[in-house]
């Protein structure tokens, strides 16, 4: 499912984007540019998804589903845009 996001290019570069996973320091997926390495807002991944071992994830099938849940909310994040104000004039 997550394989196939449909991710808006980068607002800033126009690059496109990716679906990065949860690391160490940034337990949450978030998407980012390929080119500018600019952001999205995070999806973090609850704690009962992560194992034992400090912040990895557990590949479970049960589990499974909620993370492409929340790679999916990344991408909604990152799709997200304010609106474009009409034309001066238009108002």
């Amino acid at each position: 499912m997550t394989d196939q996001l449909d991710l808006a290019p980068c607002p800033f570069c126009g690059a496109k984007a990716h679906v990065q996973p949860p690391t160490m320091h940034d337990r949450a997926f978030r998407v980012s540019c390929t080119a500018c390495d600019a952001k999205g807002p995070a999806a973090p991944v609850p704690q009962e998804l992560l194992s034992p071992a400090p912040f990895v994830l557990k590949a479970r099938a049960l589990r499974a589903k909620r993370l492409d849940q929340l790679k999916l909310d990344a991408a909604t994040l990152w799709n997200r845009r304010v609106p474009k104000p009409p034309p001066p004039g238009e108002w």
